[in-house]
């Protein structure tokens, strides 16, 4: 039997078929840009940057990089600063830079670990509201005024106090105010609690 070959059975039957592209699934998390530390494109970026990490893998991002970060980032950002005073314009400034400066932190201690932070939705939304609370006391919410709480607490959609991460940090923040007041008590002899809280916001 005449070998036709490789090139005649393309002839007959049509073009080889392309191999499939090897599997990119890259689990190395680079450290974001500067440039976007602060602003509500950072949580835009590490979408993006984590979908050209895993190309033909069945990976998918967290969700809260969309769905929740930058959701809040911009909400908070557009619609509840103008309405805050001076000094919770401040903290949601500042707020905002150290939820990202600690979620790099977290992303990088990882690269030390297992690298699959990323790859599971529960463990990190787990991880990104356990910044929260220090992320919001950090950055001031001890002098936030009690008007400035509340907006900053309703500014949310209502589904997320349903959630016990929201319920979590609320209760974190919370129990930082109550110990800072009567620390504050102790040292001066008195005086008046102010109250709030602070929601899931980014």
């Amino acid at each position: 039997m005449t070998d036709i070959g490789e090139g005649a059975l393309a002839a007959v039957g049509g073009a080889k078929r392309d191999e499939p592209p090897p599997e990119k699934c890259d689990k190395n998390v680079p450290p974001a840009p500067q440039s976007v530390i602060g602003t509500c494109e950072y949580y835009k970026w590490r979408h993006q940057n984590f979908l050209e990490r895993h190309v033909t893998c069945a990976h998918s991002p967290p969700d809260y990089y969309l769905n929740y970060g930058y959701k809040y980032c911009v909400r908070f950002s557009t619609k509840l600063y103008p309405k805050l005073t001076p000094v919770g314009q401040q903290w949601l400034n500042q707020a905002r830079i150290l939820l990202q400066v600690y979620m790099e932190q977290g992303l990088s201690e990882n690269m030390a670990q297992d690298k699959s932070l990323e790859l599971s939705n529960t463990r990190f939304r787990k991880f990104s509201f356990d910044t929260h609370p220090n992320a919001y006391w950090n950055a001031g919410f001890s002098s936030v005024p009690w008007v400035d709480r509340i907006k900053i607490a309703t500014t949310p959609d209502f589904k997320e106090w349903l959630s016990k991460d929201t319920w979590s940090q609320f209760l974190d923040i919370l129990g930082r105010m109550f110990s800072d007041t009567f620390s504050s008590d102790s040292s001066r002899g008195g005086g008046q609690f102010g109250g709030g809280g602070a929601s899931g916001s980014w």
